[in-house]
Parts: C-alpha cells; structure tokens; sequence
C-alpha cells in the first residue's frame, strides 16, 4: 500500500493534465469530452465500491487516474471519428513512469499497471477467437 498520504488525483503532473483536459474522445463511447473529465468520471464512480478493501480501492484509484493518459499522444482524427489506438499500452508506460516516484509496494504497482494496460481488454474479449486463452491470461495478470 502507499505510504504517503498524496492525493491520488494529484499524481498526474500539471503538463499531462493540461494535455488530458485538451485531448478529445470520440462522442460515440465518451459523451464527457476530454480524457480529463472521463479520467475524473470514473475515479468518482470507483470511490462508490464498498466491497473492496482499502488497499483494492487505492489500487483501482491509482489504475483509474492513469487508465487513458496514453491518449494524449495517440489520439487521432479519422475522418469524423477520433480514435486513440495503442493507448492502453502507452498508458502503461507513461503510468510505470509516474509510479516509479511514488513510495509504494512493488506488487501493487504492478497491479496497478495491469489494470491500465488490459483495462480495454474485457470489452474486446468476447471477440476473440482464443476467448478461453485469453480470459484466463487476464485473470493472471489482473486482479
């Protein structure tokens, strides 16, 4: 668990969030506009778990914060859509970088960085060809 008592929210440095609050998502899955307000969005909805414990509920705060913060070097305008391909694995480096200054155990960054990596997977999975390879991969890597 963290041993500092930061707000999470203010892990995301001032220059990534002013690019989060600038960069645009497609309207068809986020009516909310900018990656920023979507990021804020779904913190607020993890904070109403009440089945976690304490430290589940940080790690999933943590994975939230940066879920989409690779969407502002991907995100793109395709014709009238926007799409942010390969995020979700920018994401995941641009988190292990953020987390890597943080005072925390290596496994629940670790976790954590799983989360923001697979955590477009579950919507694509049922997709697949492999889906029993694949949902067994995700329950390994992801809590």
């Amino acid at each position: 668990m963290c041993k500092i008592s930061k707000n999470i929210i203010d892990i995301i440095p001032s220059e990534l969030k002013n690019l989060m609050e600038s960069t645009l998502q497609d309207s068809i899955y986020h009516q909310e506009g900018s990656v920023w307000v979507h990021t804020l969005m779904v913190y607020e909805e993890i904070k109403k778990f009440d089945n976690l414990t304490p430290k589940e509920l940080e790690i999933l705060k943590y994975a939230a914060m940066l879920h989409d913060i690779g969407k502002i070097k991907t995100t793109k305008f395709e014709g009238d859509r926007i799409t942010s391909k390969g995020h979700s694995r920018l994401s995941y480096h641009i988190a292990m970088e953020i987390l890597d200054s943080i005072e925390m155990d290596f496994e629940d960054k670790l976790q954590i960085l799983n989360l923001v990596r697979y955590h477009g997977n579950p919507y694509h999975v049922f997709s697949r060809d492999d889906l029993d390879r694949e949902v067994i991969t995700l329950s390994m890597q992801c809590n």
